[in-house]
């Protein structure tokens, strides 16, 4: 992974078929979300 925001990963994929690198990324990315939105609604209790 890398910090640039145009980074490319994909590719890894292709090399190793079976890694789940995007469904892990999307998967992790949901979680953060739904956390902050959790955190976010025990401060404005």
């Amino acid at each position: 992974m890398e910090v640039n925001p145009q980074g490319q990963f994909l590719f890894v994929e292709g090399l190793v078929p079976g890694l789940g690198l995007t469904e892990a990324l999307a998967r992790f990315l949901r979680q953060r979300a739904i956390a902050g939105r959790a955190s976010k609604a025990r401060r404005h209790d």
